[in-house]
């Protein structure tokens, strides 16, 4: 049974709540899997069931070469997984096994456990089998278990890699308030600029720099370090208008009624459907390029990555939904440190995400470049890139010709 007939079959049982023990979870579950993924489950000097070490004992371990435990597996029953993480650490580290998997047949978490941080930050992913698509679970499974991914050392620097981008991306994520406060109150002049570029797009006029300052220095007072860069701005201007609220109602029910009316019409004016958790669609993009084209990708920064043997780049790019009357409108910006990275490859796309990772268009570097001259573009030099939905089909307007260019082809 290959791995993916397997999934099904395990994820149609997982639905259907059949396995009622851990021992149902080790052997319908994790020996198919490990022998689905070309480990040797009936040679004990490859696959070990309660490997013992003094007076403590592990599920199972993985050898390579044999004899040499490599891998060890800790299998709880489904939903009592919870905690058994520091069990399984300290197996590890007793015998300096390189990775470590904490499994409930249900969700498989990948552990480095040589690595810096709490258990949890150690976890390079997690897998929930029933909120995964088996094609990505596959894809992961083989990524970090594949015995010939093993034996070759490729499924430890997968594992290394993968666990430097989850790290990257929280570093990033517990400094972007941070950025945010010193951008607001340094007043950059790049923030300045995009601010009023933003606004001009928006409603066609721009503002000067005397406004935009105004508020973002409005915005400073009242910022919240615990959101994120995504969230922060929104946020910021409701509890604003929530809090002038509470106040007039208490002075004014009628200047109250004014506020409320405010509060409406600011969040119809943020014209997006909802707020984005962009790293992770930007993950997700990343998993559906590399099923797509069967590649492994090298993570160069939260938006560009490429391939090991560097013939391919991509550098990723989202915007969120702008009602239009007709339908919905997508922004986006083109740098010229995109293009200076991406023509470094023999194949280049951009990734143009559309609101979320269901809608993601690869255009060829080649492409963009062809109608660059005819783009719109700001002080700074980016160009815009502005793609239309009218009735389910997308197309991608250029503005100084009104040329209209059609990039269903490039829809993944």
């Amino acid at each position: 049974m290959t791995i993916t007939n397997l999934l099904i079959n395990v994820c149609e049982k997982l639905r259907q709540k059949k396995f009622v023990s851990e021992e149902n979870v080790k052997q319908e579950i994790v020996e198919q899997a490990v022998f689905g993924l070309g480990w040797n489950v009936f040679d004990v000097s490859i696959v070990a069931r309660e490997f013992a070490m003094e007076n403590r004992r592990v599920d199972y371990a993985l050898f390579h070469p044999p004899k040499k435990p490599l891998i060890f597996i800790e299998v709880k029953n489904v939903g009592l997984s919870a905690g058994a993480d520091r069990q399984l650490f300290e197996y590890a580290f007793h015998l300096g096994v390189p990775m470590a998997i904490l499994t409930d047949g249900r969700e498989w978490s990948f552990y480095l456990p040589a690595q810096q941080g709490r258990y949890d930050e150690r976890r390079v992913y997690k897998l929930d089998l029933l909120e995964r698509s088996i094609e990505e679970a596959a894809y992961r499974l083989e990524r970090y278990l594949s015995y010939n991914s093993i034996c070759s050392g490729q499924a430890l620097k997968n594992a290394q890699s993968d666990y430097e981008n989850v790290t990257r991306d929280r570093d990033i994520q517990a400094t972007l308030p941070k950025a945010w406060i010193a951008l607001l109150q340094d007043k950059d002049s790049l923030v300045l600029e995009l601010l009023a570029d933003k606004v001009e797009d928006l409603c066609g006029y721009k503002p000067n720099v005397a406004i935009c300052e105004t508020f973002l220095k409005e915005q400073a007072k009242d910022v919240n370090l615990e959101r994120n860069l995504e969230t922060m701005p929104t946020i910021l201007r409701q509890k604003k208008l929530k809090n002038d609220s509470k106040t007039n109602i208490q002075g004014d029910a009628n200047q109250s009624e004014n506020t409320e009316r405010q509060t409406v019409d600011l969040q119809h004016s943020e014209n997006s459907e909802s707020l984005l958790d962009y790293r992770d669609i930007y993950n997700k993009c990343i998993q559906k390029i590399e099923l797509l084209f069967k590649i492994n990708l090298v993570r160069k920064g939260q938006k560009n990555c490429q391939t090991l043997d560097q013939e391919k780049g991509f550098s990723l790019c989202i915007s969120k939904i702008y009602k239009e009357k007709l339908g919905n409108k997508y922004w986006f910006a083109f740098y010229p440190k995109q293009e200076n990275y991406l023509k470094n490859f023999k194949d280049s796309c951009v990734v143009y995400i559309c609101g979320n990772e269901n809608i993601i268009f690869l255009i060829p570097l080649a492409v963009i470049k062809n109608y660059k001259n005819n783009l719109s573009t700001s002080e700074k030099g980016y160009w815009h890139i502005h793609i239309h939905e009218r009735a389910g089909s997308f197309y991608w307007k250029i503005p100084k010709n009104h040329q209209q260019v059609d990039i269903e082809k490039y829809r993944i």
